[in-house]
């Protein structure tokens, strides 16, 4: 019942939107991190190019006039001294005609490219259509199946958005990406719990790309596995301006308290990462309520900077968000692929992230973080050397301390 009375509603609007006029997109140069100059050059024209002919070809959504947006954006530069971030992208889509904004994230992470593609309505700030993936340098211009830009537009047209904007051609999107050609329902969004997503504290770790990664990782997590609405994410950068760091400079958790009450939302999230040693981390994540200062929901692990990267693959973050929504939240935010990220969490640890070996002596596992300790006696053998320090126990309390269950 509530999603025909949501699919209405946006056929309603729609139906208004086009008396009225075009529903125009305004696509923004990539925001682009850790990057070398030459790929600075060839980055923001390959993606954006790709980005804007895919919504042009599969959507009902009007390109905004790019020399009318380039214009703007200098006129800001010339009169502000500021950063090319997200919210200098959200500021700058308050002052143009457009309905929508789109732009990308993309971090570089060794050899390794986070891309991170968000649409936010351009009156707001409030995203309405995430999708997060990641590859190789040539993963960027691929076409096809293997395309992430199709990956992206596919999914945040069809899924995010519920299809309201696809043209009928995006069937031929659909066969090409190996998706079933069904009607797209957009998911409900529960006002009431808004939240703002902030950087993360980073302790004794020198892993700075985890402050780009994360705030767009758990976004993008909640929004597509949950009923959760982001708030504008220019309002977090904000709220954290105005706070004065301590005096050596630390942006630490208290930092992020102090900064978690100047939001607008009732809600606020962030991930707080300490490094206990070379390679192990100890991941935490807080759903915090706004007005009395507690925890809503935590989820915390060991894991790997691997599982903190998650390139590839499902990361410690979907972990975290699912946990939070189906123990700590009870399911009451839940969408249509809350489950499926479940089913395909537990596939991926079970077949992917532990590696066994059988202690001959005590017929018992050793597990550490995401590493098996291999005894001597199957080192000799040729076996994988990990960690020495790791601890003997049996598999199931291994999976259970690592991962929660």
């Amino acid at each position: 019942m509530k999603k025909r009375i949501v699919f209405i509603f946006f056929s309603i609007f729609i139906f208004v939107s086009s008396f009225y006029g075009e529903m125009t997109i305004a696509f923004f140069d990539p925001i682009l991190t850790y990057c070398t100059k030459d790929e600075k050059n060839w980055i923001p024209v390959v993606l954006n190019n790709a980005l804007m002919s895919q919504i042009n070809r599969y959507s009902n959504l009007v390109p905004f006039d790019q020399a009318t947006l380039s214009t703007t954006l200098e006129q800001i530069k010339k009169s502000e001294d500021s950063a090319y971030d997200e919210q200098f992208i959200i500021e700058a889509g308050k002052l143009i005609d457009a309905s929508y904004l789109c732009y990308v994230k993309v971090i570089k992470i060794s050899s390794l490219f986070n891309v991170y593609f968000n649409i936010v309505n351009a009156t707001t700030g409030v995203p309405i259509a995430t999708y997060e993936d990641d590859g190789t340098k040539d993963d960027l211009y691929k076409a096809g199946s293997e395309s992430i830009v199709n990956k992206a537009v596919l999914k945040m047209l069809e899924d995010d958005l519920g299809g309201i904007h696809s043209l009928k051609n995006i069937s031929e999107l659909k066969k090409t990406m190996g998706w079933k050609d069904s009607d797209g329902v957009p998911v409900s969004r529960s006002e009431e719990f808004m939240v703002a997503f902030l950087p993360p504290a980073l302790i004794n770790c020198d892993d700075v790309w985890m402050r780009e990664l994360l705030p767009g990782r758990l976004v993008n997590s909640f929004f597509s596995y949950s009923r959760i609405m982001p708030l504008d994410q220019g309002v977090e950068k904000t709220a954290i301006d105005k706070i004065k760091l301590s005096e050596s400079g630390i942006y630490d958790e208290s930092t992020i308290t102090e900064a978690g009450k100047l939001v607008s939302a009732p809600y606020y999230c962030y991930a707080a990462i300490t490094q206990i040693k070379r390679g192990v981390y100890q991941a935490y994540f807080n759903l915090m309520d706004t007005k009395t200062g507690k925890p809503v929901a935590i989820y915390h692990t060991s894991c790997s900077a691997d599982w903190i990267r998650g390139l590839k693959g499902f990361n410690v973050v979907d972990l975290a968000v699912y946990t939070m929504l189906t123990e700590n939240l009870e399911n009451k935010y839940n969408n249509e692929y809350t489950a499926s990220l479940g089913r395909q969490l537990q596939k991926q640890l079970k077949k992917k992230d532990i590696q066994k070996a059988k202690d001959t002596s005590s017929n018992r596992y050793s597990v550490y973080v995401d590493k098996v300790y291999v005894p001597p006696k199957e080192r000799e053998r040729g076996a994988n050397t990990n960690d020495k320090n790791t601890v003997p126990v049996s598999r199931e309390e291994a999976l259970r301390k690592r991962f929660g269950y």
